[in-house]
């Protein structure tokens, strides 16, 4: 419960900020920059809270897996 009330917040946050059609393009960049940190530091946060709260099931397990592939492709992208 605890890990997915961090997404639940952003998901709050991404909700209140609406694409306005007349803002000024510094305005949304501006507003672009901030959703992005947002998400930086939530996701952090959802997999260490989750890491901690959450049962280590299978599907648990399956998502780590995905992780270590996802940051093993990254990493021998940036090394070729």
């Amino acid at each position: 419960v605890e890990a997915w009330s961090v997404l639940d917040a952003l998901r709050v946050r991404f909700q209140k900020a609406r694409y306005r059609r007349k803002a000024p393009e510094a305005a949304m960049a501006a507003l672009t920059r901030k959703q992005c940190a947002e998400v930086i530091s939530a996701v952090p946060e959802f997999f260490g809270t989750a890491e901690a709260t959450m049962i280590a099931d299978g599907g648990w397990n399956f998502c780590l897996i995905g992780q270590h592939i996802e940051r093993a492709i990254i990493t021998a992208n940036a090394l070729n």
